[in-house]
């Protein structure tokens, strides 16, 4: 029987945890705390450990960011399926057997794709793939960008480098759109030169593969 395991990065917001559990049900849910305040903390750990197919609570002192959150939660998890998904999201009941139905080897699968500067890339909100896409990937890159943004860009670059298709799904989920980052000091601060190092990464590896 193929397993799912969910992987939030999470900040506070403890108020989003019982949409969340309902939203995830069925799954391994691995959420990784970032730092939230003590009265969130407790609300979150207190959710994770309702859920069941042994669900993990990961606690950071200090707000690690999304990147490096999300590859902590890779180590811990154990599904054949692995999904990415922002906290601020609501999915249907169904949303997990569609889930373990579309995603197949050799692609990123999402409810959400876009183009920036002409690249395609799948917002990083609910991105899922089979454990060994992720593996082949090495997981996001938590090194190359400060903050928040353009890491679902470079994630998805990489991607389709590597072969793997980028494709759109239908899957009954919806993001609070910036429910979570509005909420904290700073979040776009880093966005314009995330963008500029992503389009010089991009640029270095169109340099590289012209020789």
């Amino acid at each position: 029987m193929t397993t799912v395991s969910v992987i939030t990065p999470w900040l506070d917001a403890s108020e989003l945890t019982r949409v969340y559990e309902r939203s995830i049900e069925g799954a391994q849910a691995v959420v990784i705390d970032n730092g939230s305040d003590l009265m969130h903390a407790e609300q979150i750990e207190a959710m994770v450990s309702r859920l069941q197919h042994g669900s993990i609570y990961i606690r950071n002192e200090n707000n690690r960011g999304f990147a490096a959150a999300n590859n902590q939660g890779l180590t811990k998890a154990t599904g054949d399926i692995v999904v990415f998904m922002n906290n601020d999201v609501e999915c249907r009941p169904n949303f997990l057997e569609l889930v373990k139905k579309d995603v197949q080897p050799g692609a990123l699968y999402g409810p959400s794709k876009l183009y920036k500067h002409g690249l395609p890339y799948l917002e990083g909100w609910c991105i899922a793939a089979r454990r060994e896409v992720w593996d082949r990937l090495d997981g996001w890159d938590d090194r190359y960008y400060s903050g928040l943004y353009w890491e679902d860009n470079d994630l998805c670059f990489r991607a389709v480098q590597a072969g793997f298709g980028l494709i759109k799904t239908t899957w009954p989920a919806w993001h609070f759109n910036n429910y979570t980052t509005r909420r904290i000091p700073g979040s776009t601060d880093h966005s314009l030169e995330n963008e500029r190092l992503f389009l010089q990464r991009v640029q270095e590896w169109g340099a590289d593969h012209a020789r």
